[in-house]
């Protein structure tokens, strides 16, 4: 029973993974506000096979909307990829001279805004 749950997880994952990828924010943000109270897990946790979380891979292949979106339903921007890359840098990568910059400022703000919470 275990086994077919964490099946079906992986396929979820590798759904999402996909649809992050093509930077189909209507698919992701329905299956996301679907698990209501999986939704950190999935964000936060939940890493497709190269070890990338979904705000990872929307920030890799440029989609700022997603990017937002996720942010907006509790991504956090200090969790890094399985190869230490926050994702951040991958919108730096993708935009090498060219960078979005109202993308990344979204990340600095939303870090800024958590350092400040700790104290």
């Amino acid at each position: 029973m275990t086994h077919t749950h964490t099946h079906t997880r992986k396929q979820a994952m590798t759904q999402l993974s996909q649809a992050a990828k093509s930077g189909d924010m209507a698919y992701v943000s329905k299956v996301l506000q679907g698990l209501k109270e999986m939704r950190q897990t999935v964000l936060n946790t939940s890493k497709d096979r190269e070890g990338f979380l979904l705000l990872h891979i929307a920030s890799y292949f440029g989609h700022l909307q997603l990017a937002r979106s996720l942010l907006t339903m509790g991504s956090r921007v200090d969790l890094v990829s399985d190869g230490s890359f926050p994702p951040s840098c991958f919108g730096k990568l993708m935009f090498v001279g060219v960078c979005k910059w109202d993308f990344l400022f979204l990340f600095w703000i939303k870090s800024m805004l958590m350092f400040v919470s700790v104290f």
